[in-house]
């Protein structure tokens, strides 16, 4: 408790009072929901997002040992003003860090002696601070060996400043889903052409809706049925899509109809290959 209450002490800020970002993180290591897990070994290279205000907030969960942290979401944007940073301070250090970037990211030097054996958070002041348009958190997910692919919520990349992950009966969702603005996406590789069957587990307390999922120039759009709570998942089949070539594709869940859009809580889709 005592190392506890000492690292709140430096990071409290990037901590209480502040906002998800366009996207949670970025790095190599994936928490998968549905069980008890504390054995994660997270690097310096998994970068977690927070902001306050016109603040950004990057918590990297390790210290890297050439005392530099690159941010591949805050690359520059060659032409357009987003990513003007101005400064950047590593909390429990009293002076500004030296920084560089470039379109494959923002590098940041630290100091010899980190603050904390934990994490390295950096408080991040410019303007327009956006995830570069080409910017991908994390490896496409793979198929499972008879082809499936399970997308589950903490896989996801959210788009929006509401829109997050929660916990309901013991398993991750995306929740907080009340502004059709905003959306979800997975990337994914597909071994080969063909159609795939959608299946989403998704909660709708508020009402039915629909929802759309696309990819490319294919898409498809479906009725989710309202639900007696926001714990109750059932099923649901949303349709056939199909990817015209093999490769990573992005898979983007998003409202069908703004003027409509009641709020859904979605747990997973699953895709399964049409024989």
């Amino acid at each position: 408790m005592e190392e506890l209450a000492a690292w709140f002490a430096i990071h409290g800020e990037a901590i209480y009072g502040t906002r998800p970002w366009y996207v949670f993180g970025e790095g190599p290591t994936r928490i998968r929901g549905g069980y008890f897990r504390e054995d994660y070994r997270f690097t310096a290279g998994d970068i977690r997002f927070t902001t306050k205000g016109s603040t950004l907030y990057a918590l990297a969960l390790g210290w890297p040992a050439d005392q530099r942290l690159t941010i591949r979401a805050l690359g520059s944007v060659p032409g357009t003003r987003t990513n003007r940073i101005r400064s950047v301070h590593l909390l429990g250090h009293d002076r500004p860090l030296a920084w560089a970037q470039d379109t494959n990211g923002l590098t940041v030097f630290l100091p010899p002696q980190p603050p904390s054996r934990h994490t390295a958070a950096l408080r991040i002041a410019g303007s327009q601070l956006a995830p570069v348009p080409w910017f991908e958190p994390v490896p496409p997910l793979e198929p499972a060996p008879d082809g499936t692919l399970l997308l589950e919520a903490e896989s996801a990349d959210l788009h929006g400043t509401q829109i997050r992950i929660e916990q309901r009966g013991g398993r991750p969702n995306i929740g907080f889903w009340d502004r059709p603005e905003e959306s979800v996406s997975w990337t994914v590789r597909i071994p080969r052409p063909g159609s795939y069957r959608v299946h989403a587990e998704c909660a709708a307390a508020a009402g039915a809706t629909r929802l759309t999922l696309q990819t490319g120039r294919e898409s498809l759009s479906a009725a989710i049925p309202a639900t007696t709570s926001w714990d109750e998942f059932p099923t649901i089949e949303l349709g056939s899509l199909r990817f015209d070539r093999p490769g990573t594709h992005k898979l983007h869940l998003k409202p069908a109809e703004a003027s409509a859009w009641r709020p859904v809580n979605v747990r997973l889709l699953r895709l399964t290959p049409e024989r």
